[in-house]
């Protein structure tokens, strides 16, 4: 019998190889579909070890028979045709598969098994060495160098998706806020912007990133717009402010309702508070679970959210779920032709995870009540 399995095989280890040992008979053929770089990034994260590594290591145990790399979208009816199929293995929820092995499950040859996780996992061995090396990862992702690299993603000024048209769309009309406050200034683009609409307007704009404040400080400060590297939750309680924007930043706040409660105390009774922020979506997933833990992500869902923020005290103005915007923009940011296949394979998954409905992009407009 001729069965066919996929998997990624990163920092191969004991446990695919009890996998292997339990899905192949002294008369089969195993055939070993290795899948590409591309691919994983789209629903996992970047593989340590690159494919081609990957591959050879596969092809090197003897209980293999044939083994290829394999980046399509779906197991297809011509690739189970051209590996003479018998049965398909996949170690994993089915169903998170269910269109990748359609084809597979509509012959009646797909089998699900059961993996042991128990003995080992790339997971595992990755969160072991992980905590040190999540650190400098996160100090390289915001080195001046990444941060410039990332703007050419996002576009000028900006470091996640949605661009200045996202805070248009959100600001309640009629405002004419005296003191302005942005926690998470990013390379100034929203300050900049509000600057110019609100011009009488004082703006504090904080970032705990000292590369960011130094950009944005290069750029702008002739402005007048006041640039701080400060973390949040240290910021003296001085000011009122009667604008308080917030975009894609209490995502790494573990203590949200401490944080809430800090910004409930800096505004004046009958200000507006606009928080955009990643959540958690309906369906759950160790695959995210484990990426959320890669990047520090303490998300919630957007009911928690909104039970949190009037339980806080504010009062809920709208809710938006931004979800279809976020698929929108990331489309059309992989049609750049001056991107790196590192950067479309970062927002190929991003918006995989969104598609599973496991992540969530949504912004909140909340007012601190006059009385």
């Amino acid at each position: 019998m001729r069965i066919v399995t996929t998997g990624v095989f990163d920092l191969l280890h004991i446990g695919h190889i009890n996998y292997l040992r339990k899905i192949k008979s002294d008369d089969d053929t195993l055939i070993v579909l290795v899948s590409d770089d591309l691919y994983v990034s789209s629903y996992k994260r970047i593989p340590v070890i690159p494919q081609e590594q990957r591959l050879e290591m596969i092809k090197a145990l003897s209980i293999v028979d044939e083994a290829y790399l394999y980046g399509d979208d779906a197991l297809s009816d011509w690739t189970l045709d051209e590996l003479r199929a018998d049965r398909v293995f996949q170690a994993s929820d089915p169903d998170m598969w269910q269109v990748f092995y359609k084809a597979a499950i509509d012959r009646g040859i797909m089998e699900f098994v059961e993996y042991d996780g128990s003995v080992q996992t790339t997971t595992g061995i990755i969160k072991r060495i992980g905590d040190e090396r999540i650190t400098r990862s996160n100090v390289d992702r915001y080195s001046k160098e990444a941060i410039l690299e990332n703007e050419n993603v996002y576009g000028g000024g900006f470091q996640s998706l949605g661009g200045i048209t996202v805070l248009q769309d959100h600001l309640p009309p009629n405002m004419d806020p005296k003191q302005i406050l942005e926690i998470g200034s990013g390379l100034g683009a929203n300050a900049l912007y509000l600057k110019t609409k609100y011009h009488k307007a004082s703006i504090d704009a904080l970032d705990i990133c000292g590369p960011m404040v130094e950009i944005s400080q290069e750029r702008h400060g002739d402005t007048g717009i006041n640039f701080v590297e400060m973390d949040y939750m240290n910021w003296p309680e001085e000011n009122g402010y009667d604008l308080v924007i917030s975009r894609d930043v209490l995502m790494y706040f573990k203590d949200k309702a401490q944080a809430l409660e800090k910004v409930f105390r800096d505004m004046n009774p009958g200000a507006v508070f606009l928080l955009y922020d990643y959540c958690n979506g309906k369906a759950s997933s160790t695959v995210f679970d484990d990426y959320k833990s890669s990047r520090g992500w303490e998300l919630i869902s957007i009911p928690e959210y909104e039970e949190l923020l009037r339980w806080v005290g504010f009062s809920l103005l709208s809710s938006t779920d931004l979800t279809d915007v976020y698929l929108t923009e990331g489309a059309k940011t992989m049609e750049n032709p001056a991107l790196d296949p590192t950067a479309i394979a970062n927002m190929r998954k991003k918006i995989q995870y969104i598609k599973n409905n496991w992540q969530a992009w949504n912004v909140f407009c909340v007012v601190k009540p006059a009385t």
